[in-house]
């Protein structure tokens, strides 16, 4: 991942490229990229989501974050190895965004692993041997906002039976993850 960003950094786009952008407007502005997570949920999930909402767009508004061309989809089934050479897929939802959401994304599923500190930890001594990690301080911030995309992508596609059915599972992840905030 690290690697990429830097290589990434290193290159100029033609000039009309576009890809979508993972900024604060992406992931929480009216329409983010992924849909409106904050109409997920009963009467108080969505008073909670939307008070999330309002506290990311401020703390976010507040820092000064790397930026730039991101996976945005680096989970596991987006990683093929062969030998020691890694390979990467799935460059749909690559786009503009924070570095540190292209962690979190890789990071949201094993959060509830007995393991994740370990896997994070791993994650990020890895990330460091490529290109400098970016300020953690935020890290917990857009693991909690990689679940709200979710929300948001199932929240499009409540009338899929298989993908609805996937809402309580993935609202209360996103409960607990607020909750550590």
């Amino acid at each position: 991942m690290a690697r990429v960003q830097r290589l990434c950094d290193a290159w100029t786009p033609p000039p009309g490229f576009q890809r979508p952008a993972w900024d604060s407007d992406g992931l929480l502005g009216e329409t983010p990229f992924w849909g409106r997570f904050w109409d997920t949920g009963t009467p108080q999930d969505r008073a909670l989501l939307t008070r999330t909402r309002e506290n990311a767009a401020q703390m976010l508004r507040s820092e000064t974050l790397d930026y730039g061309l991101i996976h945005a989809d680096l989970v596991n089934e987006n990683v093929l190895v062969d030998g020691p050479r890694v390979h990467f897929i799935d460059f749909d939802d690559s786009g503009f965004g924070y570095r540190l959401f292209d962690l979190a994304t890789t990071l949201y599923k094993a959060v509830d692993e007995p393991a994740f500190a370990t896997l994070q930890a791993a994650l990020l001594q890895g990330y460091a041997t490529q290109r400098a990690l970016p300020d953690l301080t935020l890290l917990p911030l857009f693991i909690a906002l990689r679940a709200l995309t979710y929300l948001g992508w199932i929240a499009q596609r409540v009338d899929e039976p298989a993908i609805a059915a996937k809402a309580p599972a993935y609202l209360a992840i996103a409960k607990r993850l607020i909750a550590r905030l």
